[in-house]
């Protein structure tokens, strides 16, 4: 018997879940019956009426806030998913965090893999919006074969460095929102053991956040290997900063080109870099060592969480499907100055943050350009809309240097 069927063959088990994930290939069916909550939250408000407990989210700028209504509040909030997550717990962070009048946050996170389907009202609503309209009966793709990507060299004199990056959860296990000390330091060995296990290029070493020495410390910050404690109110109102920093760490290979964090926002981060242009590179390297890592977990009766509509299972359904974000830090120092040059990355599907992350400036021209969609697309489609994309970013950049038009270069709808 695997931990995952040991998990939910317990008699208050209020889900019973029948087939495997992506290896099995099989989609998880759910049967829901009445069952407790646990973890940090009571159930004092069940003596009163959901219209008492209704949150206010008056001028609230959040996906929550735009989609939870009274009724559906009424409708969700005395349910559970078989590890005892409630609805509250699930809509916390978007209670707590308002947003701001530039930046609609989501507001709703997962405690399970079954949170997506005991509370699939909400959930299905926020990932139509925020997945492109992506409806309940859609079907995900998962892709994971490198070698069907065309192209993907990138000229260095603009594409300063490319990466790939997912998240990924362990069936069986709540997820961080839910988690609880022990299920936290499962998570931990089970990746660990695995990430043990690689061999060749992908051969590495494990560094415990709880346990790191000065000068180990000071190398993965200078590495820019090293996440902080969140601060986030959507990791701070959810729980996932809980007990920080037992059982997290971060993992890394010799060559310092595949990396693995644990137990941030999701289960695991999978992330695979270099400074240079050569996204074909680091997508193969990317493909093939999240397959080497699961197939060290299924050895040990671990997988990791995915259904066939779903794809892959995160802690925020902003990142279910692929969870995929390629990426560049490219140079554009003429071409974000045209003035189209937003519709220009919308109408590619791309989007722009600063070479900082989300929320930060951009610096010496360089913009971190990345793939806006996760669900609904491979993990090759969306790669490859990426180098089409960035591709078309270098050639208008080139015109523009020489002092020549691009208007036949500007895709239609983004002029």
């Amino acid at each position: 018997m695997t931990s995952f069927t040991r998990l939910f063959s317990s008699k208050v088990a209020v889900a019973t879940i029948v087939g495997a994930g992506v290896v099995g290939g099989s989609a998880c069916i759910y049967h829901q019956e009445p069952q407790m909550a646990r973890n940090w939250h009571s159930n004092a408000h069940l003596k009163y009426p959901a219209s008492a407990n209704y949150p206010d989210l008056t001028g609230y700028n959040n996906e929550v806030a735009s989609f939870l209504t009274p009724g559906m509040y009424a409708r969700l909030r005395d349910k559970v998913t078989p590890n005892g997550f409630t609805f509250d717990q699930a809509i916390q962070a978007g209670v707590d965090n308002p947003g701001s009048p530039t930046t609609k946050t989501v507001g709703l996170v997962a405690g399970d893999e079954e949170s997506y389907e005991v509370f699939k009202e909400l959930f299905d609503v926020i990932i139509a919006s925020k997945h492109g309209g992506y409806s309940p009966d859609q079907q995900h793709i998962t892709n994971l074969n490198s070698s069907e990507l065309k192209g993907g060299e990138f000229d260095e004199k603009y594409v300063v460095s490319s990466r790939v990056r997912t998240g990924r959860s362990i069936r069986g296990l709540c997820l961080p929102p839910a988690a609880c000390r022990a299920e936290r330091r499962e998570v931990e060995r089970v990746l660990t053991e695995a990430l043990a296990g690689l061999e060749g290029p992908y051969k590495g070493k494990y560094y415990s956040l709880k346990s790191l020495t000065e000068k180990e410390y000071n190398q993965l910050i200078d590495d820019h290997f090293l996440f902080q404690k969140p601060t986030g109110a959507m990791l701070l109102a959810s729980g996932m900063a809980r007990d920080w920093p037992d059982a997290r760490g971060i993992w890394h290979n010799e060559n310092k080109n595949f990396l693995v964090w644990v137990n941030e926002e999701d289960h695991c981060r999978v992330i695979s870099m270099q400074k240079n242009g050569n996204m074909r590179e680091v997508f193969t390297r990317f493909c093939d060592g999240i397959k080497k890592v699961e197939a060290l977990m299924v050895q040990r009766g671990w997988e990791f969480m995915w259904n066939p509509h779903h794809g892959y299972i995160t802690t925020c359904p902003t990142n279910i499907g692929t969870g995929l974000r390629a990426g560049v830090h490219i140079r554009l120092k003429y071409l974000a100055k045209d003035p189209r040059f937003p519709a220009i990355l919308k109408s590619l599907r791309l989007q722009q943050r600063g070479t900082g992350g989300e929320h930060t400036a951009v610096v010496d021209n360089t913009y971190d350009i990345s793939n806006q969609e996760r669900l609904g697309k491979s993990e090759v489609q969306l790669v490859q809309l990426v180098v089409d994309g960035v591709n078309l970013l270098i050639e208008m950049e080139k015109r523009l240097e020489k002092n020549k038009k691009i208007d036949d270069l500007i895709p239609a709808g983004s002029k």
